[in-house]
């Protein structure tokens, strides 16, 4: 399902409302996305967030976004959105790598806490505090997730987040 969301990291340490991160397309709800992200830190990334912010907002395939990271082996190397749709890198891979919006020669796209988008969510990662917050951008819903707590119940989240 097409549920945009954004990947962020808070830019002012004492307001936790500022933030800039990239475009993420499918998927965006919080167990698709929230978990994606949750899992990523820490398998992938084995809890280090800076690595994990670094791959996700500032490499080169982040600069306009991600098609997905959600269900893809984020040790393999990006693909475009037409590598993604040829339909055989799962034959190829098991899971398959993640798929970034467009290449990063267009111009950079980054959206903050004032950008008018159609995105639904936005998930903002605190480094300092080692949180991730998951805003509901259409509501006034959020929920702060201790990275360094048990994975959450993300279903229920699903629930509380569409209130």
């Amino acid at each position: 399902m097409s549920t945009r969301a954004v990947i962020a990291r808070q830019t002012d340490p004492d307001d936790p409302g500022r933030w800039e991160g990239r475009y993420h397309h499918w998927d965006g709800y919080p167990s698709g996305l929230g978990r994606a992200l949750w899992r990523a830190h820490h398998f992938h990334f084995h809890q280090n967030l800076p690595g994990m912010l670094t791959y996700l907002l500032d490499q080169t395939d982040a600069r306009c976004g991600w098609s997905t990271i959600v269900d893809r082996n984020l040790a393999l190397e990006p693909v475009s959105p037409e590598e993604d749709m040829a339909g055989n890198l799962d034959e190829l891979y098991g899971f398959p790598p993640v798929s970034y919006a467009r290449r990063g020669t267009e111009p950079a796209w980054l959206i903050d806490q004032d950008a008018e988008t159609w995105c639904e969510f936005a998930y903002v990662f605190n480094a300092d505090d080692r949180t991730m917050t998951i805003y509901h951008l259409r509501s006034t819903a959020r929920v702060c997730v201790p990275l360094d707590g048990p994975e959450p119940a993300w279903l229920a989240l699903d629930r509380q987040m569409w209130k």
